[in-house]
């Protein structure tokens, strides 16, 4: 499985693009911060034809480990949940049900 780096991203937007490397550079790098500071302000952040980004809030509980029975408090965790668009969803669907035609609904 291939890891795909910021670079990468980065040369595919110039690619197909006409913007010059440091602009699309400078983009890419402040995208990520900017959606993570609106997450953090309490905001869902919904990017047109691609998904949501929702951060969730879990508060601690009591776990038990299963093996000793022994119970402990979980800590406080920050989950960044996302949804895809049904656009997305679709094109995921096919890669993993190919037979299936799911459309060009959005």
């Amino acid at each position: 499985m291939k890891v795909t780096k910021l670079r990468d991203i980065e040369k595919t937007v110039c690619a197909k693009t006409e913007f010059r490397k440091e602009d699309v550079c400078l983009v890419v790098e402040e995208v990520f911060p900017a959606i993570l500071e609106e997450l953090l302000a309490g905001n869902d952040v919904m990017i047109k034809k691609f998904g949501r980004f929702t951060l969730l809030k879990k508060e601690p509980h009591v776990c038990v480990d299963a093996r000793t029975g022994k119970k402990t408090m979980s800590n406080y965790k920050a989950i960044i949940k996302f949804k895809p668009s049904v656009l997305i969803g679709n094109q995921l669907a096919i890669l993993t049900n190919p037979e299936y035609d799911w459309g060009d609904e959005e």
